[in-house]
């Protein structure tokens, strides 16, 4: 008789880490929407741009945001040393590969520009990581001048 405490098939294939997507700042769940919309669209050959736009409208400049997203997404696509997993939208979950992309996104804005292509070492090597921390830095930029930061989450708060 199965173990009802062992992992699902999908589970297995697809470990997540254990933090909620509704945990993390108002700039991750942008970003790590738009991942999983970039993947989606890639998967069923529909236009990237059409499928970001929605979500990227309240970007001071979306159509900026959405090319660096998929100048950064397509450096993953082309040259990932590994398959990278990336959840579906309906996944409640943060995965184990989408929070390294998140991680390496989190250092270019605390400033980390050397170390954060070392945290994509399970995903990428070598240039390929410092090219996609080249065009994901001027993401981070973009979303940090329209007001959304990747750093904390939104449960935390400053008391005194």
């Amino acid at each position: 008789m199965p173990n009802p405490t062992d992992p699902s098939p999908h589970q297995r294939r697809n470990p997540t880490t254990g933090l909620d997507v509704s945990a993390l700042s108002a700039g991750a769940q942008v970003t790590l929407w738009g991942i999983r919309e970039w993947v989606d669209c890639a998967h069923n050959r529909r236009d990237v741009a059409a499928g970001l736009r929605v979500n990227f409208q309240q970007l001071r400049h979306p159509r900026l945001a959405i090319d660096l997203l998929d100048e950064w997404m397509s450096t993953l696509s082309a040259g990932a040393v590994r398959n990278v997993r990336i959840c579906r939208h309906t996944c409640s979950c943060v995965n184990v590969d989408e929070q390294l992309l998140l991680e390496a996104l989190q250092g270019l804005e605390r400033g980390e520009i050397t170390t954060a292509p070392s945290v994509l070492r399970p995903l990428l090597r070598g240039g390929l990581a410092r090219a996609f921390c080249r065009s994901a830095l001027l993401y981070v930029e973009e979303l940090n001048a329209s007001g959304a930061t990747l750093v904390g989450r939104r449960y935390l708060q400053a008391v005194t």
